[in-house]
């Protein structure tokens, strides 16, 4: 398996268990907390091209933090828009 398809695997399994365990009702904090982590991400994720489509897709699609079901709506879409690009199996995110 290629080191791009390691990282995106496990980074997209690790993008969806932090939205799992993110709070139902965030407060101020945890919305701003993930925030800045998803914009963090989009700066060091290891792969280059990785990189600039991630932090092109966070400048066209604000993230959602206001609740646990926004922030797992956003990241599946996410998912999806990469998966698109891709040519890869769409997903529900109802």
């Amino acid at each position: 398996m290629s080191y791009k398809k390691k990282l995106g695997n496990a980074g997209w399994k690790f993008l969806h268990l932090l939205a799992k365990g993110y709070p139902d009702s965030p407060c101020h904090k945890e919305k701003h907390n993930i925030h800045r982590f998803f914009h963090n991400l989009s700066k060091v994720y290891p792969c280059n091209s990785c990189r600039y489509h991630f932090k092109t897709y966070l400048r066209q699609n604000p993230i959602n933090t206001s609740s646990k079901a926004s922030l797992q709506s956003w990241i599946c879409n996410f998912h999806n828009s990469v998966n698109i690009r891709l040519n890869k199996k769409v997903y529900n995110c109802n």
